[in-house]
């Protein structure tokens, strides 16, 4: 006796998606209600412009503000708790993280009522970042010990007096670029004390087992550090301060730092975690070999100005310890001799900086005269560019373990 088996009846193809179930599903209603939030808070600050002493114009928006958090996180909180919409309600929270953190650069036009006026504003919206925060992890039951106050708070701290300090410092709106040269280093330091705080004040599995929703605390500890660097960049612009490559090395070797919270996983392994780290370790150095004269750091009864290279070169080796522990420290110690050579022995500042630029000057001349300028030129780079990228995908397949390469053809 032979079994039949009847031919599977080809699955009917679902049905297109319409506009109606579309909202119903992903609801991006809480999207563009924020992003109408901000265009209009924009729009009205230009209408606004208030100048000093025209302190209620600007408290209105800011109290406009602070009432549309609210709503978001009442309406998250209770979507959250008593629906159990969850995706909305980490929407909602993820949204309102953002405008606690000064999506709207609120913070900066604070400056323009008044320094007294605007620093009393920016302690009153602090006191009330830190109360809509607390609220959010209470009501949740998220970790909140030590460390992780501790962080939250620095951050924001830094974030909502930040302009008012450099309005203070500042002479008729303008600044040089070595005092931002300082703030950048805050991006390697605030990484490097969470993950120091976390050593010394780890959450107990109980903490964490008791929370609802841990990626709500990731991001309350993520966004206020972006919007800190965001800041930063724009206040260059304010205070017409020029920004320099060098800036940007204190970000990627607090990048390097931050990896060490990373745990490895099939999706990104420890050696693909390792590899980022020590990339920008050796980015971060290039990034400084444009060795600004504007952030020379002067130190009374030094004779020789500290220059941002020799900070880099101080600094990397440094973090790349930390971060590989003892095994890195034949490198370091061989970096930081040769420095030191080079600092007593080698070249002046001037001589360094001018190579530099010289050397910049050609590659930029030879990369110039490597961009197309005809049409039948763009066609033979898209050729060798389609050779070069058939090689590539030629590797990748080449070094691909034999076990996955079974795999695919069993496939």
């Amino acid at each position: 006796m032979t079994a039949t088996f009847a031919p599977a009846s080809p699955r009917p193809n679902p049905a297109p998606e319409g506009f109606l179930n579309f909202i119903l599903d992903h609801n991006p209603l809480y999207l563009l209600s924020a992003l109408s939030m901000l265009l209009g808070y924009y729009l009205l600050v230009q209408g606004v412009g208030a100048r000093a002493g025209e302190i209620g114009k600007m408290v209105g928006l800011l109290v406009t503000v602070n009432i549309y958090e609210l709503l978001l996180i009442g309406l998250g909180l209770f979507l959250f708790l008593r629906r159990g919409l969850r995706r909305d309600a980490r929407l909602l929270l993820i949204l309102q993280s953002l405008f606690l953190a000064d999506a709207t650069f609120m913070i900066s036009e604070t400056v323009s009522i008044g320094p007294r006026a605007g620093a009393v504003v920016d302690l009153v919206l602090l006191i009330l970042a830190l109360a809509k925060m607390t609220l959010v992890f209470r009501v949740l039951r998220l970790e909140l010990s030590f460390r992780s106050f501790t962080l939250i708070v620095l951050q924001l701290a830094i974030l909502f007096t930040l302009p008012i300090y450099l309005r203070h410092i500042s002479i008729d709106g303008t600044l040089p670029g070595l005092p931002f040269y300082g703030f950048w280093w805050l991006a390697l330091l605030l990484p490097l004390m969470q993950d120091l705080l976390s050593r010394f004040f780890p959450a107990t599995p109980l903490a964490r087992a008791a929370e609802r929703a841990p990626e709500i605390r990731r991001v309350y500890f993520i966004v206020p550090f972006i919007s800190l660097l965001a800041h930063l960049g724009m206040l260059h612009w304010v205070f017409r301060a020029d920004f320099f490559a060098a800036n940007l090395v204190p970000v990627l070797l607090g990048l390097a730092v931050a990896l060490l919270a990373v745990k490895p996983s099939p999706l990104v392994p420890l050696p693909q975690i390792r590899f980022l780290q020590v990339a920008f370790c050796l980015v971060a150095i290039l990034l400084s070999l444009g060795n600004p004269r504007e952030l020379a750091i002067h130190i009374p009864g030094l004779g020789h100005q500290i220059m941002p290279l020799i900070v880099t070169l101080l600094a990397t080796p440094l973090i790349f310890t930390y971060i590989f522990a003892l095994r890195a420290l034949p490198i370091v110690a061989a970096t930081l001799a040769l420095v030191a050579l080079v600092y007593l022995c080698g070249p002046s500042a001037a001589a360094v900086t001018d190579f530099v630029t010289r050397l910049w000057k050609h590659i930029a001349d030879f990369c110039d005269a490597l961009i197309p300028r005809t049409s039948t030129a763009w066609g033979i780079l898209a050729i060798l560019s389609s050779f070069v990228l058939l090689a590539l995908g030629a590797l990748i397949s080449l070094f691909r373990p034999r076990g996955q390469i079974a795999a695919i053809h069993n496939d």
